[in-house]
C-alpha cells in the first residue's frame, strides 16, 4: 500500500508539471503568433500621376505585416518610406534616392485603424510626391520598425501607372 501512494504521488506530481508546460507553450506560440517577422509591399501598390498641370505624382501602397507561420497580422509597427530610382544591370538596385517620407507612427490604435484595410488585411498608406515621375520602374523601400532593436526592410519594384 505504501509503494502504491508513493507511485500515485510521483505520477501526480510529474502529470501535473507536463500540463503546466503545455500551458505556458500554448501563451508563448499566441504571443509568437502576434510578432511581425516580416514583411512585404503588396502588388496592389502604386504609383499615379495626378494633373498634368501640377507636378505631382501620388503613390498608393499596401504593405502586410506577417508573423512567423506567415498569417497576416495588424501590429504597432512605425513605417518609413523612401523611393529610388530602379538600377537594374546593378548588384544594388538602389539609384539616387528620390524621396524620403516622414515616419508614419501606427503604434497608436486610432492612427493604426486609420491605415488599417481588413478586406485586404493590409495596411494602406496614400503618399504624395511633390515632383512629377516619368520613368517607369522605381524602388520603393519600406522599413518597418518594430522596436528599438528590430527593423524589418522589404522592397517593391513599382511601376508608373497613368490616371488618366
Amino acid at each position: 500500500m505504501n509503494k502504491f501512494v508513493v507511485l500515485l504521488s510521483f505520477l501526480i506530481l510529474f502529470s501535473s508539471g507536463c500540463a503546466h508546460k503545455n500551458m505556458q507553450t500554448s501563451q508563448e506560440s499566441k504571443e509568437t503568433r502576434r510578432r511581425i517577422n516580416s514583411a512585404k509591399i503588396v502588388g496592389l501598390s502604386e504609383i499615379s500621376f495626378v494633373d498634368k498641370s501640377i507636378p505631382r505624382s501620388d503613390l498608393k501602397i499596401y504593405v502586410d505585416l506577417l508573423s512567423k507561420d506567415r498569417t497576416n497580422i495588424a501590429a504597432p509597427a512605425i513605417f518609413r518610406f523612401e523611393l529610388y530610382d530602379y538600377q537594374p544591370y546593378i548588384t544594388n538596385k538602389r539609384g539616387k534616392r528620390i524621396f524620403l517620407w516622414k515616419d508614419i507612427d501606427l503604434r497608436d490604435k486610432k492612427a493604426a485603424q486609420k491605415h488599417w484595410r481588413s478586406i485586404f488585411n493590409s495596411y494602406e498608406f496614400d503618399l504624395s510626391l511633390p515632383v512629377a515621375l516619368l520613368k517607369k520602374k522605381y524602388l520603393l523601400v519600406a522599413t518597418v520598425i518594430v522596436s528599438e532593436k528590430k527593423r524589418i526592410e522589404t522592397s517593391y519594384i513599382i511601376g508608373y501607372q497613368n490616371a488618366h
